[in-house]
């Protein structure tokens, strides 16, 4: 079959070092957020801070901020994306540190100024500790409505019974946990996809929102996906994003 056999080399040629999403850069279109990540974060971040960036992947955002070296240490649990950081940040003098789970962070008590967290699970609890009195938890996440209506084109509604990922749980697990909540927004921008290779791309690296995905499986569903492409210009999905800022109180919170 001449469709499944296109789909199986796109498969075949697709990977990803880091956390780089460049790929995508001109088979995409998204709806631009209403906030800015790293003015947030910016925003907070002084020189003299201790900096903590979980899930760091290769480093990528983490270095565009130019923060000092000495400073900043960052936690990643994907092994290859962990070995790129010992190549590329640890001879920078940066703190690299394993880290599977997010239920424990081999972290000392009240040690970094601000945490900062992109697309990275964590542990309200665990960074309440690890920062210090007075300290900023930055975040964005992904939350559970994200690319809905490509999850449910290429798989079903797999979705139906997952548990809700969302801005206003998270803000009072927050708040629970001693957090200030400073600031928050959430938003669920169009994404379009403009090119079959994107959606195979997107399905085959984020492997959580698209379990099992494999083109042979989902060969006649991509087939009716890129039809839509070809007719319209894109298939459109939606993204659901969602960002707080929030702040350890300067007494020990318990």
């Amino acid at each position: 079959m001449k469709k499944l056999e296109d789909y199986q080399t796109i498969e075949n040629t697709i990977e990803m070092i880091g956390w780089d999403f460049s790929f995508l850069a001109d088979k995409t279109r998204e709806e631009p957020l209403p906030w800015s990540y790293e003015t947030l974060v910016k925003r907070r971040l002084k020189p003299a801070h201790r900096l903590l960036d979980m899930g760091t992947g290769g480093g990528e955002f983490l270095l565009s901020l130019r923060h000092p070296d000495h400073l900043i240490t960052v936690t990643e649990g994907y092994a290859p994306n962990h070995d790129l950081c010992l190549k590329r940040l640890k001879p920078r003098g940066i703190d690299v540190v394993f880290c599977e789970g997010d239920g424990f962070l081999p972290l000392p008590d009240a040690t970094f100024d601000i945490v900062i967290n992109r697309h990275e699970s964590y542990n309200l609890e665990e960074v309440y500790r690890i920062l210090k009195p007075g300290g900023f938890f930055i975040t964005q996440q992904v939350g559970s409505e994200n690319n809905t209506p490509l999850i449910k084109a290429l798989l079903g509604d797999l979705k139906k019974h997952a548990k809700p990922f969302t801005l206003s749980r998270e803000i009072e697990r927050a708040e629970k946990a001693g957090f200030i909540v400073l600031d928050h927004n959430e938003a669920f921008p169009y994404q379009r996809y403009q090119d079959i290779e994107a959606v195979i791309f997107m399905a085959k690296i984020i492997q959580w929102d698209f379990p099992d995905f494999s083109v042979k499986r989902c060969c006649a569903a991509l087939t009716r996906i890129e039809a839509i492409i070809q007719s319209e210009g894109y298939f459109e999905s939606k993204e659901h994003r969602f960002m707080f800022v929030a702040r350890k109180q300067v007494c020990n919170h318990g």
